[in-house]
């Protein structure tokens, strides 16, 4: 199930992504919402520096970073207003509760062999390489990077799995592939250094 949800999300910011090629002007992306008063769009656009998030953790989206409505069974999906090569940078909250309490190797076997399948109509990913472990408010969990082609859009995708008490997530970051490592360590860290766990 999470190879189709995660498939569902990239397939999502490929037509951001999409959208943003055929909009013209100057090139900032152009997010579609669902009218506010549609109950699974409730909590978008929060203001900035407002928590978003579960009643199992909350992050703090930067300046520029827009929650939309939900996609399939996604815990959080927001958009920033950045998309290099008109691909907007994104992240994707997925529970997995096959991944519960996994240590990183454990996490690295699970998670490298699910990328390897691909997804439903989808082609797995290239160039999956296995970053290492990421801290995540105190929880190991791991890091992956792989390149994934979607309706003719390649994105790089930063990954981290990670596991907390009885539940655990896989967070996904979404780039255009020119985007540096040192530009998406930049950018995966302005949101995970707000991430916190429920007391």
């Amino acid at each position: 199930m999470l190879s189709v949800l995660r498939t569902t999300a990239v397939a999502l910011v490929a037509a951001l992504a999409l959208t943003a090629c055929s909009a013209g002007g100057d090139g900032d992306p152009v997010v579609t919402q669902e009218p506010a008063d549609n109950p699974s769009n409730a909590a978008a656009s929060p203001d900035v520096g407002t928590l978003v998030g579960s009643d199992i953790f909350a992050v703090t989206l930067p300046i520029g970073w827009t929650q939309t409505g939900g996609v399939g069974e996604d815990t959080l999906f927001a958009v920033s207003n950045q998309a290099p090569d008109d691909i907007p940078t994104s992240v994707n909250v997925v529970e997995d509760l096959t991944l519960v309490q996994m240590a990183p190797d454990q996490l690295s076997a699970e998670r490298i062999e699910s990328l390897s399948t691909g997804g439903r109509g989808t082609p797995p990913p290239t160039d999956v390489t296995e970053v290492g472990e990421y801290e995540v408010d105190g929880e190991q969990g791991l890091r992956v990077s792989y390149l994934q082609d979607v309706t003719d859009v390649s994105m790089r995708s930063e990954e981290i799995s990670v596991s907390h008490d009885e539940t655990a997530y896989v967070i996904t970051f979404s780039f255009s592939p020119t985007v540096t490592e040192g530009d998406r360590n930049k950018t995966i860290a302005s949101v995970m250094d707000s991430w916190t766990w429920a007391a």
